[in-house]
């Protein structure tokens, strides 16, 4: 994120104005199943809200957290599901490096992930979302209901993109 340009966009009157603003955004954490529908409409559900998310965060009106497992996972869908040329991959990257907050992970975050994917049954790779999102202590939206329906029994804070306006 870059605070230098992102300051100067909203005209903010001091450095703790700016801080203020920051911390009172909503954080979320988003797995590749809502970001792929950004940029992909064909034979996929719930655009409406993927699009509301995505408006959100253009605009900076909320702050999407993520591990950079998601990058991985998005070009990988790409690579699958569409016929994209790597230039507009390329353009579809760097919009998600200014859109998105990426964050290393730790050895605390992998080792919860490994014990929420022992008690959901679920991948690492879905766990890393879980636990990223009990350390910042926000809300996963993903658009996987088998993950879902795996994870809101066992009480964490998952929500399915469908019901994202009702959340």
């Amino acid at each position: 994120m870059n605070y230098s340009k992102e300051s100067s966009d909203f005209q903010i009157k001091s450095f703790n104005d700016f801080l203020i603003r920051e911390k009172n955004q909503e954080v979320l954490i988003l797995d590749s199943s809502v970001v792929f529908k950004w940029f992909y409409f064909e034979n996929e559900n719930s655009l409406k809200n993927a699009g509301i998310l995505y408006e959100k965060a253009s605009l900076r009106n909320l702050r999407i957290i993520a591990p950079e497992l998601l990058l991985y996972e998005v070009v990988n869908i790409f690579k699958f599901r569409t016929k994209l040329s790597p230039e507009i991959l390329e353009e579809i990257v760097k919009e998600l490096l200014y859109i998105l907050i990426f964050i290393k992970l730790d050895y605390k975050d992998y080792t919860n992930a490994y014990k929420i994917s022992q008690e959901a049954n679920c991948s690492i790779y879905d766990s890393i979302y879980i636990a990223v999102s009990e350390k910042y202590k926000a809300p996963f939206i993903t658009a996987d209901n088998k993950l879902f329906n795996a994870l809101k029994p066992l009480n964490y804070n998952i929500v399915i993109l469908e019901d994202f306006l009702n959340f």
